[in-house]
């Protein structure tokens, strides 16, 4: 992350959540991409955002493809993962996530409140201030 805004792209099939996730984001001052198709994600992934919010369950590309493709591109991201679900296959990609390189930084369990992602944001920041995470 620049001393500028940072860039998070929210990953969500609900409109609304990507909404919720944007609006609190630009208020931390990030500057918001929102995807929720596998096209929309892709380009959204290329232009290496400072934190991307991913949903895990997704009809057309879940959370899972999304973390293996930033696993391959050997993404710098700060990842927090977001369900609504907590069974072994959540659980699963928390793991992967922790051990496969990404910079995962936590999970938001839905629904959450504002404040919860909030927090997570200015952790990412400061994070980033004292070299703790590539951004």
């Amino acid at each position: 992350m620049t001393s500028g805004q940072g860039l998070l792209l929210t990953i969500d099939d609900d409109p609304a959540i990507r909404y919720m996730v944007a609006c609190i984001a630009r208020e931390a001052g990030y500057e918001c991409i929102e995807a929720g198709t596998p096209e929309t994600i892709r380009k959204g992934i290329a232009r290496n955002p400072d934190v991307i919010v991913l949903d895990m369950t997704m009809p057309d590309m879940d959370g899972n493809e999304v973390l293996w493709e930033l696993v391959r591109r050997e993404s710098k991201s700060a990842v927090i993962i977001s369900s609504g679900f907590f069974d072994a296959c959540i659980h699963a990609a928390d793991l992967y996530a922790r051990k496969s390189g990404l910079n995962y930084v936590g999970r938001l369990d839905k629904p959450y409140p504002p404040s919860a992602l909030s927090e997570l944001l200015s952790s990412v920041r400061l994070e980033c201030r004292h070299g703790a995470l590539p951004c």
